[in-house]
């Protein structure tokens, strides 16, 4: 593991660069009945679930709501991130990549899922689903979903929300009309799959800026000076 944290509360995990772990099975960072966190601006590159989080923000009432910001996520054979049971938890400018033939994001509900902000973030899987959750409807888990980029690669689905699968963005769109109205679909144009640093423009100007994240990963402007919203991701694209 580069992190593995058991019963912390007010944890903050910031900044931080997670590789080279000699385990296969080692997550980046794995947090067990974490609450009132702050998960922010890491790069996690591992063979396993890059952040793994269980009963996120749940097993007290909370004092605030927990975040996981501009974190830069690669797993090579697993969910880039997994979380269980959160509540409370403001999900915004995370780049998450996947090649491990399972879903990139994941939220699992096993005993509740429930008021989750998840904008300005980058969903990608090299071969399967980009966003999932289960063990809970969108209208109910959700306070805001939207303003994000969701891709596979792969040839199948592109979403799974409680059991009902969305071929595209568009799919789930007509489905729920209230969430992901501002959301892309497409090729986020990485750096590379080791570097997801943004090249390109076509998430120019994605994002929300009523996020109120005014720094990307880096410590650059959010948005950039050159725009004038800010773009989804952990990395702020500074095209002109």
């Amino acid at each position: 593991y580069g992190f593995y944290m058991d019963q912390q509360d007010s944890l903050r995990i910031i900044g931080n660069s997670v590789n080279g772990i000699r385990s296969n099975f080692g997550d980046g960072i794995a947090c067990f009945d974490a609450m009132n966190f702050e998960v922010n601006a890491n790069q996690v590159t591992v063979d396993d679930y890059g952040i793994y989080m269980t009963n996120a923000n749940f097993n007290e009432i909370a004092d605030r709501e927990a975040s996981l910001i501009n974190n830069m996520v690669i797993s090579t054979a697993d969910h880039g991130i997994y979380i269980t049971n959160p509540i409370r938890l403001n999900v915004y400018h995370n780049t998450v990549y996947s090649e491990g033939g399972v879903s990139a994001f994941r939220l699992a509900g096993f005993s509740l899922i429930d008021s989750i902000d998840v904008r300005n973030n980058v969903f990608t899987s090299l071969s399967d689903i980009a966003f999932e959750m289960t063990g809970a409807a969108d209208t109910t888990a959700f306070l805001r979903f939207d303003n994000n980029v969701f891709y596979t690669a792969g040839t199948g689905d592109l979403m799974d929300i409680n059991g009902n699968t969305y071929a595209s963005l568009a799919a789930y769109q007509a489905a729920r009309p209230g969430f992901n109205i501002n959301a892309l679909e497409g090729d986020p144009q990485f750096v590379s799959t080791r570097d997801l640093h943004i090249i390109g423009s076509f998430i120019d100007e994605s994002g929300d800026n009523g996020v109120n994240i005014l720094v990307d990963i880096d410590g650059d402007t959010r948005p950039s000076p050159c725009l004038l919203y800010t773009s989804d991701a952990a990395d702020e694209e500074d095209s002109v």
